[in-house]
């Protein structure tokens, strides 16, 4: 089974305003407009992490029927921008600042104020610090932007919609239980997924499932993999035999992120008394983190190369044999 999504991501400067109050108008006009498998996530170039929402634009959201008063902001990052099949920005300097993290995006990223009907494209300029008035003229130009979006968004669904899902995700039989709370978390943090077994609790070899998510991986059908077993131990051995993967066992933050930022993994890998707690923290810590090159790179080079190095030596005696 798979579950796939059209996202969206809204950028302003810091998350507190303009894109916040997107978000949810955005949204809320999704609902109304009977649009389903879309969803809508903001962030800011300049975001101080965990800030609330200005009062002001709490306030104008709650005029047009939205409640964005638990909104808390996010940074910007090159991980979000990948995700999004669509980017909003508020103005010209954010696609920059958007460019600058992702070479690739400039194909997927307009103006949010760009698509009022009868109107040029136009930058949405920020009311931080002004009057009542400058944040409700910022949602009216949202809110007529968003409805010329919804008109031209079954396009924008068939020319940037992927099949490439965020999680390949297998389990053996031991798994099961901690599997279906994996894909909850998953769900709530708006990451899609394939599941790629098992689907039931009799006896199971779990290479197979760990064989079956590695090959996701390097196919690039998936962008990351997950992995449960009784310890995570035999998964881990499992997928690493496959060239391209790089699988940890991950039990605590610090694991988490330093397997990101020094080995570049692209596959996590629970023991089955991971609990539901630990996977959101584990699985949020663990994709956000970059992979910070440098001696890393030379060290993560030199795995890549041995691996290649011996596949084409497995491969020349096959033709000798």
């Amino acid at each position: 089974m798979s579950v796939k999504s059209f996202k969206i991501l809204i950028v302003c400067t810091g998350n507190t305003c303009r894109s916040p109050l997107g978000e949810g108008l955005l949204r809320q006009s999704l609902v109304s407009e009977g649009f389903q498998g879309v969803s809508v996530i903001s962030a800011g170039t300049s975001a101080v992490p965990g800030m609330p929402p200005s009062k002001e634009a709490v306030e104008v959201a709650r005029e047009f029927g939205v409640d964005i008063s638990e909104h808390t902001s996010l940074p910007l990052s090159a991980a979000l921008i990948e995700r999004a099949n669509l980017v909003l920005a508020m103005g010209e300097g954010h696609k920059e600042c958007i460019y600058s993290l992702s070479p690739s995006s400039r194909g997927k990223v307009f103006l949010a104020g760009g698509f009022r009907r009868n109107a040029p494209p136009a930058e949405i300029l920020d009311p931080i610090g002004g009057s009542v008035d400058l944040y409700r003229t910022c949602a009216q130009t949202l809110q007529e932007s968003f409805q010329g979006l919804l008109h031209q968004l079954p396009i924008l669904q068939s020319e940037f919609a992927s099949d490439v899902v965020d999680f390949a995700v297998g389990t053996d039989h031991r798994g099961i239980p901690v599997k279906k709370i994996l894909l909850s978390v998953l769900d709530r943090m708006n990451m899609t997924w394939e599941d790629m077994g098992a689907f039931s609790q009799e006896p199971s070899d779990y290479p197979n499932f760990a064989f079956a998510v590695g090959e996701r991986v390097v196919q690039e059908k998936a962008r990351r993999g997950a992995l449960l077993c009784g310890t995570g131990i035999g998964m881990s051995i499992a997928a690493n035999k496959i060239r391209g993967v790089r699988a940890a066992v991950v039990t605590n933050a610090r694991l988490a992120q330093l397997s990101r930022t020094h080995n570049n993994t692209n596959v996590i890998v629970f023991c089955e008394d991971t609990t539901e707690a630990q996977l959101e923290e584990l699985i949020g810590v663990w994709w956000n983190a970059e992979f910070e090159g440098g001696r890393h790179a030379k060290r993560v080079g030199l795995i890549v190369d041995y691996e290649n190095l011996h596949s084409r030596d497995s491969q020349a005696g096959d033709w000798n044999a």
